[in-house]
């Protein structure tokens, strides 16, 4: 499940989702930040998937994720390596940022060899002992 999946899901009612986990490197909390962090040989193929940052960034600006993190009424785990190439760690950070601001419970992990998703077997290790402490703890 992707993590905009997760946060939507996150939503009230909250006894629907008691805990909401992003376990893959895929927090998109702004789709302009996310349109602007991306390299140049990227860019052509992120249009074609959300469109034009330019022609619709008032509907990117609409349905950006990080607009609802007030409604985000479980905790919230956000895992992210810091060698993503297709997903910039600042939209992760944006979405802790914004939850702490408002006191609401999150944990955030940062993995500083990975990219997007978890490879590497001691991350893996990681990523799953996170999961398994953060549902024991909230569920």
């Amino acid at each position: 499940m992707s993590s905009v999946a997760t946060r939507s899901g996150l939503a009230p009612p909250a006894a629907m989702a008691p805990a909401g986990v992003a376990p893959v490197a895929v927090v998109m909390e702004r789709l302009a930040t996310l349109l602007a962090a991306t390299g140049p040989w990227r860019r052509a193929h992120r249009a074609d998937e959300y469109g034009d940052p330019m022609r619709d960034h008032v509907l990117f600006d609409r349905i950006s994720p990080i607009h609802r993190a007030a409604r985000i009424g479980a905790p919230l785990l956000v895992l992210h390596g810091t060698r993503d190439p297709r997903v910039a760690i600042t939209e992760s950070e944006q979405i802790v940022a914004a939850l702490r601001a408002r006191a609401h419970p999150v944990t955030y992990e940062v993995f500083d060899y990975a990219g997007h998703g978890f490879v590497r077997p001691d991350d893996r290790t990681r990523v799953f002992t996170a999961v398994a402490a953060h549902l024991a703890a909230t569920l």
